[in-house]
């Protein structure tokens, strides 16, 4: 028999078939019944019972009955354990009552029976809604889960009702079985029905249950409520879409990092920055910011740190296509995982290039307003001075002979005032008084005027390129010659051994995303291009700044002052330049569709003597005195007021004597009393007719660039010389 068989009577074992020898280890009937049956088993079973005092109690039932059957546990001869299944009959054999044992090996039924139990336990208390059900589809069994899961309050409400009940839709049940009948297995969601009639999403895993013989018995499930985890993902890719979607739109480049170094991924705005940066095994650093290739990390890097702690800090590279720098603020941060470990960084770039550049224009503009309210004051007092100058040396120079020593001395005296004169204008170029005069006016007349006269008899070369259909501009002539003067200069100084200073005149538009601080629309792009020495880096952001210069002779207003005129033309300027190549200028002034006017042209050097009565109006006597000498020789009657509340009983008197004035000369600015504005409007309501000269070294823009619509009919402004002073008396008499 392949069961293990032995005999045995009250000393022992007598007797055994192979099986029992290959069961425990002997190696022959002799060796197993030589020993004791102690030797065969462990001292005690698993429940703590003697073992010799447990089997001798089933011997005695079995020989008082005639059989027992009992577990045991028996210990082969190598000392292992295996669980037994004893079957003890008892028999008489030669007139002696002895007993049969069967013994049989239950390791591998203890292994299914443990594993049975074990999910049945698995089975009972899973958090998720176990079922089993027959081939019918009728549920025979639950754990507590499922009773929970579905709403019920006990088990018998469960049992007893296909599976289909539970489905929103009993149909959706069908291709599940059919799957199950086909394949063994299922795995997905359905939508469920509680017992309240609410549902919720359910998530299920089935698989068919066979017998020994593979036969179809029933079927199993589990099942768990994936409503809140299915609404909590919905969530979760609503939110990254939203955020993916702000990302790609946001005008802000974004990248991720790896502790590594490796690019993660990048936004489309980093793309478009920075098109040669891919997601690949290359370090960040080695694209973007042009780092000199490296094995190791650099312990300064900016990616290191913000690996570390996050941080802000600004960042420059070239653009790819032109070469043109550019300036990045890059705010940075770690990206931890739940333990805290780094396991990304974010960095968040932006290009505040054109910011910096706005910031810059604006800490010029607050530059050259401060010192411009200074040099307004201080142009004023200056022009007064420098009227009497000029109106002094105007009158000498009448009473001496034509090209005797002293008129010689006299000019080479009014040559060094007009040069402080230039220089005063200079500086109310930037102060308040210093507004533009604007006409409709041809800029190429302007450019070619200007250059040919400051490079007459120098050794650079002007190269002229103005497109013929040029768009008019509205400037202040004189202002915008003294812009293409001081630049076409500086470009000679530049070239102290001759070279070509090229001008370029064109139209060009200007749109919202163009690099310019100009509003949108049609503008006039004047280039101003020298092969000098160029100017440092170092002094490049200076130039535009009052009074610097590093020239050995220089007042360092040319600049200065041309930056003025273009801002107050709403122009722009801009500069570029690299030491040793040469410098170039750039200057954006509005166009206007209005037709270009000729050039107003002077009286010439026709005679300024005339006659009629001239009173004038300033609180400097010398001012006064100096104007009065000039108009009594230039043959006028001249009387003087030293502010408006005088001259407007003096104009008053006049007029009742039959002796009225035939023009006023009003100064704009009288400190503690009435200037010329406020005096035009009294001497318009007592003579609407009134001639009336406006005339300031110091005014403010409205008053001065648009004379005519405050009453007055011409300007003088200081510091002015006799002849200047004539023709504007002049003008406004013979003007009809």
């Amino acid at each position: 028999s392949s069961d293990a068989i032995m005999l045995l009577d009250e000393k022992g074992f007598f007797d055994c078939n192979k099986a029992t020898l290959r069961l425990f280890g002997c190696a022959s009937r002799e060796e197993f019944c030589s020993r004791h049956p102690a030797d065969f088993s462990p001292p005690t079973q698993p429940d703590g019972t003697d073992s010799m005092a447990y089997a001798k109690n089933h011997i005695a039932v079995a020989l008082k009955e005639g059989s027992k059957r009992f577990e045991h546990l028996h210990r082969r001869l190598d000392g292992t354990d295996f669980p037994a299944e004893v079957l003890l009959d008892a028999m008489v054999l030669g007139g002696k009552k002895v007993l049969q044992a069967r013994v049989y090996d239950i390791t591998e039924r203890k292994k299914v029976e443990e594993e049975l139990l074990l999910k049945d336990k698995v089975f009972e208390s899973s958090l998720s809604a176990n079922s089993t059900s027959g081939v019918d589809g009728i549920i025979n069994h639950a754990n507590a889960a499922f009773v929970e899961t579905w709403g019920y309050d006990s088990l018998g409400e469960i049992v007893g009702h296909p599976i289909s009940y539970f489905f929103v839709n009993p149909d959706n049940a069908l291709p599940i079985l059919e799957s199950l009948n086909k394949t063994g297995k299922w795995r997905g969601t359905y939508l469920a029905k509680r017992r309240d009639g609410s549902t919720f999403i359910a998530q299920g895993l089935a698989s068919v249950i066979t017998n020994e013989k593979g036969e179809l018995t029933g079927y199993h499930s589990s099942v768990i409520d994936v409503t809140k985890r299915r609404k909590a993902e919905e969530a979760l890719r609503a939110s990254e879409e939203k955020h993916r979607s702000l990302t790609e739109s946001i005008g802000i480049g974004i990248s991720m990092i790896s502790p590594q170094m490796e690019v993660l991924s990048i936004n489309n705005q980093f793309k478009h920055w920075f098109p040669d940066v891919d997601i690949s095994k290359r370090p960040l650093c080695y694209r973007v910011f042009n780092d000199p290739p490296r094995d190791e990390m650099c312990s300064y890097c900016p990616t290191v740190k913000t690996l570390k702690d996050g941080q802000v800090y600004e960042a420059m590279t070239e653009t790819p296509a032109g070469g043109e720098i550019r300036r990045y603020r890059v705010i940075s941060s770690p990206v931890r995982d739940a333990d805290g470990r780094v396991v990304a960084a974010i960095e968040a770039v932006e290009d505040i290039t054109d910011r910096i550049r706005l910031e810059d224009e604006l800490h010029k503009a607050d530059k050259l307003e401060s010192v411009g309210i200074l040099a307004g004051g201080i142009a004023h007092d200056f022009n007064n001075i420098m009227t009497a100058v000029f109106g002094n040396i105007s009158l000498a120079k009448m009473e001496v002979e034509p090209g005797s020593e002293i008129e010689e001395l006299l000019s080479e005296a009014e040559m060094a005032a007009t040069r402080a004169k230039d220089l005063t204008h200079q500086l109310l170029t930037f102060s308040k008084g210093g507004s533009p005069v604007k006409e409709t006016a041809s800029i190429e007349e302007i450019i070619r005027d200007s250059s040919s006269f400051v490079l007459h008899g120098a050794n650079v070369k002007c190269e002229l390129s103005l497109n013929d259909d040029l768009r008019g501009v509205e400037v202040d002539v004189g202002q915008m010659s003294q812009v293409i003067s001081n630049l076409v200069i500086n470009a000679d100084q530049a070239m102290p051994d001759g070279g070509v200073v090229a001008i370029k005149a064109e139209n060009v538009s200007v749109g919202r995303k163009d690099p310019v601080p100009l509003k949108s629309g049609k503008y006039i792009k004047i280039t101003v291009e020298d092969q000098g020495i160029g100017i440092n880096k170092e002094h490049l952001g200076k130039i535009f700044d009052p009074f610097f210069t590093t020239k050995q002779k220089g007042s360092g207003l040319g600049l200065a002052s041309t930056y003025s005129i273009i801002k107050r033309h709403d122009g722009h300027i801009e500069v570029a330049s690299e030491v040793g190549v040469g410098t170039v200028f750039r200057i954006y002034l509005p166009a206007t569709k209005k037709k270009k006017s000729q050039t107003a042209k002077g009286i010439g050097d026709e005679s300024l003597i005339g006659t009629g009565r001239i009173l004038i109006m300033d609180d400097e006597e010398l001012v006064r005195k100096t104007a009065g000498m000039t108009l009594k020789r230039l043959g006028y009657e001249v009387d003087f007021a030293a502010d408006g509340a005088e001259a407007l009983v003096k104009y008053d008197e006049a007029m009742k004597s039959d002796r009225p004035f035939d023009a006023v000369i009003l100064d704009l600015t009288i400190p503690g009393g009435m200037g010329g504005q406020e005096c035009i409007k009294r001497l318009k309501a007592l003579d609407p007719a009134v001639r009336a000269i406006v005339s300031s070294g110091y005014s403010n823009d409205l008053v001065v660039s648009n004379f005519s619509e405050y009453g007055f009919r011409g300007t003088a402004n200081k510091p002015y010389k006799a002849k200047e002073l004539g023709r504007a008396v002049q003008e406004i008499l013979t003007a009809e």
